[in-house]
Formats: structure tokens, sequence, C-alpha cells
């Protein structure tokens, strides 16, 4: 009996590629509605979204050639004007090297800034930074802050690293029940790490009413959505050998609900 609860965190979230080498998602460039003099124009004349799509322009060799420390200018011009992407972007290429020395202190500095101005996958990378140390002293109740910021405005990897702080005991306390309540946004959302530890809590009755036609449930969504997850076709099946036939009946037209409404209808309690 595996009963395998997934313990480890899912890896910070990464920029829109948009092509090989390059980060930043644009929001108007070159070849996309914006001759690419009107847009260097736009960002000489000190516009941000301007300098943040420049940006990108260059790190991407969109009309151009790729350069980086072009793009890092135009990145940090609209940066220290407050574009959250910008300072996102910053933060990104600071934590892989790209094009630079790589500089976990600068990322973690970059990605705080885009954290304060709401962006959401700073938020959550900012909580992987604090949680694992890098770049920064290791904190896991400030990373449990930022990781709720970023879970409260619905990033699915945010919510499986949330509930697993709680269901860890990391966020301070030991709080299975917040550890389902996380678990079940982020698998609505698809992740399947998540799936499947919330099928193993109903299983386990672990923060939720021991349902084990909820446990074949989400653990048959967490099979399905990958062959190579394996530790969750072994833990449905051993939960379907102990369902009666009714409760396998229930399950099962739970689970096609499930399934044809993309997730958005499994039978779970509205929060």
């Amino acid at each position: 009996m595996s009963r395998y609860i997934r313990r480890t965190l899912l890896a910070c979230a990464v920029a829109i590629m948009t092509a090989p080498g390059g980060v930043g998602h644009p929001t108007a460039v070159a070849g996309q509605g914006t001759d690419l003099s009107e847009l260097i124009r736009a960002a000489e004349r000190g516009g941000p979204e301007a300098q943040y799509n420049l940006g990108v322009v260059y790190a991407n060799g969109m009309g151009v050639e790729p350069d980086m420390d072009e793009a890092i200018k135009w990145y940090r011009r609209a940066a220290d004007q407050d574009h959250p992407a910008a300072a996102f972007v910053l933060g990104l290429v600071m934590s892989r090297g790209d094009g630079v020395p790589r500089d976990e202190a600068a990322a973690v500095t970059w990605y705080r800034r885009a954290a304060q101005l709401g962006h959401v996958m700073a938020q959550n990378n900012l909580a992987f930074m604090y949680v694992t140390g890098r770049g920064v002293s290791q904190d896991k109740l400030e990373a449990v802050k930022w990781y709720t910021e970023a879970a409260g405005q619905g990033h699915p990897t945010a919510q499986f690293n949330l509930g697993l702080m709680f269901a860890n005991g990391d966020a301070g306390v030991h709080d299975d029940a917040q550890a389902v309540r996380w678990y079940r946004r982020a698998a609505q959302q698809g992740v399947m790490a998540a799936q499947s530890n919330l099928g193993l809590m109903y299983e386990s009755g672990q923060g939720v009413p021991q349902d084990p036609r909820r446990a074949y449930l989400w653990l048959s969504v967490a099979a399905y959505g990958g062959t190579a997850d394996s530790d969750s076709a072994r833990d449905r099946d051993r939960v379907a050998a102990v369902l009666t036939s009714e409760e396998r009946s229930d399950a099962d037209m739970l689970l096609a609900s499930c399934l044809e409404t993309e997730l958005r209808e499994c039978g779970e309690p509205a929060e």
C-alpha cells in the first residue's frame, strides 16, 4: 500500500517563450501591429510598455539580431518605472543567467519588485526562492506569504505548493484542512500532483471526511493525465478494489461528469 503523497514542491514558473533562447511575452511588437521604428521612438520617449516590448524584441530576435544586453537595458528602464512584467522577466533572466552571469540574489530583488506590483508569476517564483533559500536566506513563512498571494490570484503551482506546505507543517502550523483546500483548487486546474494528493487525502480522511469514491475519482483523473504517473494508477486500483458495486457506479458517474466538464463539475464543495 503506497499512499505516497507527493512532498516535493513544484518548480518556479517560467516566462512564455516566444523564440529559442528568448524571454518575455510581448503585448505589441514589430510584425504584430507596431512598426519597429515606432516602437523604438515610443521606448525612447519613456513609455514603459514600449520599453518592455522593445526588450522582448531584442531578447527574441524579432526582426532584429538577438541582443540580450540591449534587451536587458530596455527591461530595466521599464522595470524602473514599475512595469511588473519587465521586473519579472529581469528576475527570470538573472536566475537563469540568460546573457548575463547568473545572479540569484539579483533575481530575488527583481522578483520581489514584480511581486509587490501584483505579478502572479513573480509571486510564485519569489516564494520558491524563499522556500529553497536560493538568492536569499531560507524563510518558509515568507514563502507562505507569497504563495498565498499567488494562489489567491489563481496560480495553480502556487496553490499546490501552498497546500504542500500546510500538509508538511511548513506554514507555521500543520493544517490538513488547508492543504485539502489548496490541493482542490490546484487539482481543478489540472495539476496532477494535486489531483493525486487530494485523492489520497480523501482515501485516508486527512483534512476531509474519508470518501473512497472521491479518492477513486481524483486518483483516476491524475492517472489519466499522463502515462508517467504510474503511482496514481496503482493508488486508483487499490481504492477501486475496496469500493462496493454501488460506490463504484457512483464514482464512475462523478468521474464522467468531471472529465466531460474539464474538471469544472467534480462534485467538490463550494468554498
